[in-house]
């Protein structure tokens, strides 16, 4: 295990409100890479695919960036 994973599992125990953020903001990068992937794979600009699935370029864009 890599010196952060080890610093993140020690810090989880002790603050359990830590444990809460990281789990979220590990969902958001996952959900971001999916996004990425998909757009990808459609080989779509991000303006096309925010048309493609009916939200603002500007919200995908804030999302892949996370």
């Amino acid at each position: 295990m890599s010196y952060i994973a080890n610093y993140i599992q020690k810090n989880i125990k002790k603050n359990p409100k830590l444990a809460k953020e990281y789990q979220r903001e590990s969902l958001n990068i996952d959900a971001a890479v999916i996004l990425r992937d998909m757009r990808d794979d459609l080989e779509m600009s991000q303006k096309e695919f925010a048309n493609y699935v009916g939200k603002p370029q500007s919200t995908i864009a804030k999302i892949i960036v996370r």
